[in-house]
């Protein structure tokens, strides 16, 4: 899931999707769902049906990532890359994002991950 435009502040994200608005004077702000899961994308245009703010796209996120403000990565419990999508954050992201997930998981955790 890639998320182009403006960050959303902490408040907003505990709003439903409908009421999140920018800010006074800030560019307004798009959220991006890529997936090479055709189901998962159909699901998605469903539920997000109606809202301008929200675009679905079939396909790899790699070719979309120049364009985002930011990206949210599903992990796992351990922050070690395990699907498709981890690897091709990595090869475009390098390790950086990950190996702070992992340090953070530790010192949080423990070694063990957070199950």
């Amino acid at each position: 899931i890639a998320a182009a435009g403006r960050v959303p502040d902490s408040a907003s994200c505990r709003r439903p999707f409908a009421a999140m608005q920018s800010s006074p004077g800030s560019e307004p702000w798009q959220l991006t769902i890529c997936d090479v899961d055709a189901e998962f994308c159909d699901a998605a245009r469903r539920h997000f049906h109606g809202e301008a703010a929200v675009g679905v796209v079939h396909g790899g996120l790699e070719a979309r990532l120049e364009e985002a403000d930011f990206v949210v990565w599903p992990g796992n419990v351990h922050a070690i890359a395990a699907s498709g999508l981890d690897r091709a954050l990595l090869r475009v992201l390098g390790p950086r994002p990950l190996d702070g997930a992992r340090s953070r998981i530790a010192a949080e955790f423990g070694e063990e991950g957070c199950e």
